[in-house]
């Protein structure tokens, strides 16, 4: 890509001390830039003019040195367009071998870092797709978004940006799409609250964190929906705090289980409406035996409204804030999963009380996500867009999910007992008694397949192995070629017949 005015180099530095000349200076830490690669095959230089400017030489200088490398081939010079480093030079370098040792690794790396960031480093690393694949859990139909309606509000800024869409931004969001996310709330999910209860974040896992580093002392204890958010029970670890599981029955987290058998919890993590990932939607019964005890043990609940926007049939049960009469409930919310993942823009709706130290806590952390991409946002939803496709995708992923059932019990016949899922971009597959969900999962995937095991999300081992299959995000005919690659696997290792 050319740059207009040509590259920075803010990496060479003159020094006048120095009994070397200015030029030869100037000469070596330009041509040992274009040896190592730094300046890429093609990159255009800065003219001679603005060069001696920013270094603060003479220009004659700068003409001097820029002849030497023309003539050495380093660079090449276009009439009317400007200089750039010689692609055919830096190619013939690079093919001259190397000799040269590799540096040893050293050890000991942990001594110089922090307990948190070792904790981390143990987990692994985690491979995360920039698009969906045949079934990744929690991914949209990219396909379905309406691009054409989102790139006409894109460039209705783009176009004209006010000074406000250039700055940093307010800590809580931006106010228009607060605003909206008011009427938002209130028409899709039955929350009422004022624009003055949001802020706005690059996404739900951003929120987790905030909210742990918030809430959390090191030694506090969280307890944790087993199985359940992963990125949660790291962020609330990363603290410092005890992240203690507590296990799913019926009807969602078991609060007694907790009470009799756990120590007292400063922060409960729940996802009352739609179980991630078990699918279970939380009673009345059991929600108001979790404010009970919120109440009565002085502690947060943190509520994560994971896809509950994406019912199939129905209204969605209100939101497990609603019911709070104390303001110990923080809903969590994002954009993800109804648009798009690259979109990174998430909501925290939390007691008016806590917003003003939220705000002191992102001045230190990050800054706001960009206010261009909010104005945008905030236009797509007050025109109605947003609604308007999250009911065109609710009777899509109701279709594909359908179709889904139908291919697996087309071509798997019994082997799995199939949980369909009431709302949102996956549904669960219960494997034969005995069968490990991981060992299943690694077959598929040598199919070039993704079927994640439900153990992915646990910390106690389950009764059962299943395996999680994303079908918002894939079309018919990547379902149909998914399914039949899922039973070859199957077959080959004996489990099908």
């Amino acid at each position: 890509m050319r740059r207009a005015g040509g590259v920075m180099l803010s990496q060479l530095a003159l020094d006048r001390e120095q009994s070397t000349p200015l030029y030869r200076q100037l000469y070596l830490q330009l041509r040992q830039l274009i040896l190592n690669g730094v300046l890429p095959p093609g990159c255009r230089l800065p003219s001679t003019r603005t060069l001696a400017k920013e270094l603060d030489v003479s220009r004659i200088t700068v003409i001097s040195v820029f002849d030497q490398l023309l003539a050495e081939g380093f660079l090449i010079s276009q009439a009317g367009s400007g200089t750039y480093v010689n692609a055919e030079v830096q190619h013939q370098v690079q093919q001259i071998p190397s000799n040269r040792n590799p540096i040893p690794r050293v050890s000991g790396w942990s001594l110089a870092m922090s307990r948190r960031s070792q904790r981390y480093t143990k987990i692994g690393k985690k491979t995360w797709y920039d698009y969906p694949n045949c079934f990744v859990p929690s991914s949209p139909a990219f396909d379905q978004f309406p691009r054409q309606v989102w790139n006409k509000l894109h460039n209705r800024y783009l176009h004209h940006p006010g000074i406000e869409l250039l700055s940093y931004g307010d800590s809580r969001g931006y106010e228009p799409l607060r605003e909206a996310l008011v009427d938002y709330l209130r028409d899709v999910r039955g929350l009422v609250c004022r624009k003055e209860n949001i802020v706005v974040v690059t996404g739900a896992t951003q929120a987790i964190n905030y909210l742990g580093w918030l809430l959390l002392d090191a030694g506090d204890v969280v307890w944790m929906e087993d199985p359940g958010h992963v990125a949660a029970r790291l962020a609330f670890s990363g603290t410092g705090a005890r992240v203690l599981p507590v296990p799913i029955d019926s009807q969602g987290i078991d609060v007694g289980y907790a009470e009799t058998v756990l120590p007292q919890a400063k922060l409960l993590f729940s996802t009352p409406s739609r179980q991630h990932p078990l699918c279970i939607t939380m009673p009345m019964q059991r929600r108001l035996e979790l404010l009970q005890w919120a109440a009565r043990a002085d502690a947060w609940v943190i509520e994560d409204d994971c896809e509950s926007e994406l019912y199939f049939h129905g209204r969605p049960p209100n939101a497990l804030y609603t019911l709070d009469p104390n303001s110990r409930v923080i809903y969590v919310g994002t954009l993800s999963k109804v648009m798009f993942p690259g979109l990174r823009l998430g909501y925290v709706v939390m007691p008016e009380e806590l917003v003003e130290a939220w705000c002191a806590l992102c001045t230190v952390m990050d800054r706001p996500p960009p206010n261009f991409t909010q104005a945008v946002v905030a236009d797509f939803m007050a025109e109605g867009h947003l609604i308007s496709h999250i009911r065109r995708m609710r009777e899509l992923y109701a279709g594909r999910q359908q179709r889904l059932v139908a291919l697996l019990q087309q071509h798997c016949g019994d082997f799995f007992e199939l949980q369909q899922a009431q709302a949102g971009l996956q549904l669960l597959a219960w494997l034969p008694p005995g069968l490990d969900d991981r060992q299943v999962s690694e077959a598929i995937l040598q199919e070039g397949v993704d079927a994640y095991p439900l153990s992915h999300w646990s910390v106690n081992p389950n009764p059962r192995g299943a395996l999680l299959l994303g079908f918002a995000g894939v079309p018919e005919a990547e379902m149909q070629r998914g399914v039949k690659a899922m039973a070859r696997a199957l077959r080959r290792q004996g489990w099908l017949s």
